[in-house]
């Protein structure tokens, strides 16, 4: 049987296997150091984050409501051009023609 960082013990047939020591592992563990400045960093982006939101919310949230409401709410013209409309024949069935209205309401 190839060698291993087990040591065997057999009892009535089957095998255990003892456990390692911390030593027998092939990566080195995390240093304490290194994992409270991942948090630390970790801490800092999110406080960074909050602090954008909370910024972009309230000292300026009226501003944006403005901008999103003027994006949303746009009144805009636009004409219609339409084309003549023939039949199979080539007859017009359809033609533009420039109507002006005037209506008077009586008071």
């Amino acid at each position: 049987m190839a060698s291993s960082n087990f040591s065997q013990k057999e009892t009535e047939g089957d095998y255990f296997y003892e456990e390692s020591e911390a030593t027998d592992f092939l990566i080195p563990p995390i240093e304490r150091g290194r994992v409270r400045l991942f948090f630390v960093l970790v801490f800092l982006i999110s406080l960074f984050f909050l602090g954008k939101v909370f910024y972009l919310q309230f000292p300026k949230g009226s501003y944006y409501k403005e901008v999103a409401e003027g994006n949303r709410l746009r009144i805009e013209k636009i004409r219609a051009n339409r084309g003549l409309i023939y039949d199979a024949n080539g007859k017009s069935l359809v033609k533009n023609r420039t109507e002006f209205y005037s209506v008077k309401m009586p008071e």
